[in-house]
């Protein structure tokens, strides 16, 4: 009880952090039971987002990712986590206020890859618990082949361009939490999270530069809680299901379910 009560009051702090969208914070596999070294493990997740950017308050981007993703984890002065993310954004709209002009380009589904690395570091033994345990995650993301769906300058379509920039956006981000294991098969968690990105569209319509230029997050710091579920049961004993929420100017979450081999 003492450590559900530790785990509300995380939750309730980063509630009240100011951050902006991050990506999934990924939680190491020995916090779920699975440590055995090389273990693969393989899953699909979705993800719904948005976040503000600079310069102005209204700039920004939001979409969703659809991605299949793997890890590896490897015993080495504590438990490291190798992981991977391949997939596709969609319904992806940077959004730019300025010069009293409303300007939002809506992208076209485009490759999206992540790569990053959790860390368990030394499990905390509590009686009430099977385990408890402080882990970091650290990842980069990329989009790819990108394209312009079209462009809408205070609510007309734009169908012809003088040219267009190919859209780019990159993020990293890197994550503290706690989690703990239930049962064998809840895990609560909830951490803090310190992110960045870069997103870069443009177009020239007669003559006339519409952009949101290497633009960046407006705010960095945030907050995620989450629970993964393991099944008990024989037939879903391979599989785990995790819920997600990151808090800030905007709120983004996601949904991954994970099948052990």
């Amino acid at each position: 009880m003492k450590i559900f009560l530790f785990l509300v009051m995380v939750s309730m702090m980063c509630l009240t952090q100011a951050p902006a969208w991050s990506a999934p914070v990924d939680i190491p596999t020995s916090l779920k039971g699975d440590a055995d070294n090389g273990h693969i493990q393989v899953g699909a997740q979705g993800e719904w987002f948005s976040r503000k950017i600079k310069p102005s308050s209204g700039n920004k981007i939001s979409g969703q990712a659809y991605v299949v993703k793997a890890s590896v984890p490897l015993k080495y002065m504590g438990q490291w986590d190798w992981y991977g993310e391949l997939g596709i954004v969609n319904n992806v709209t940077v959004k730019s206020n300025a010069n009293d002009q409303t300007t939002k380009f809506d992208l076209e589904d485009a490759k999206t890859m992540l790569g990053g690395v959790g860390v368990t570091w030394k499990p905390i033994e509590w009686p009430e618990l099977n385990h408890l345990a402080i882990f970091t995650d650290l990842k980069y993301r990329q989009i790819f082949n990108g394209d312009y769906d079209r462009v809408r300058v205070n609510g007309n379509d734009i169908n012809s361009f003088d040219s267009t920039k190919t859209p780019e956006f990159r993020e990293w981000q890197g994550a503290l939490g706690v989690g703990a294991r239930f049962f064998d098969s809840v895990v609560p968690y909830a951490g803090v999270t310190y992110s960045d990105v870069k997103v870069d569209t443009r177009a020239t319509i007669n003559g006339i530069d519409y952009a949101v230029h290497n633009a960046s997050s407006r705010n960095k710091g945030g907050g995620v809680i989450g629970l993964e579920y393991m099944p008990q049961c024989a037939a879903l004993k391979n599989m785990s299901f995790n819920a997600q929420a990151r808090f800030g100017d905007e709120n983004s979450y996601s949904g991954a379910l994970v099948w052990k081999f």
